[in-house]
């Protein structure tokens, strides 16, 4: 999605605010500016309640709450 929005800013129809590093501006043509004062987001993951996921996602979510912890059941 991230890349998708710099398209467009790279194409003059629209501007973008993203994470630091998040696409490569350069290959873009795009110039970076940082916000002032800074702004900072703790990045979160959100799924529908009662999800079914494939194999494929559960394995990623199981790992992602090894690594992090969790706080959700």
């Amino acid at each position: 999605m991230a890349y998708n929005g710099a398209l467009m800013a790279s194409c003059g129809t629209g501007v973008m605010l993203t994470f630091l590093r998040l696409v490569n501006a350069d290959d873009l043509g795009l110039t970076v500016r940082p916000l002032s004062p800074p702004l900072y987001a703790e990045p979160r993951i959100v799924w529908k309640k009662h999800q079914t996921f494939s194999k494929a996602s559960a394995l990623f979510l199981r790992k992602l709450r090894e690594k992090f912890g969790s706080t959700a059941p």
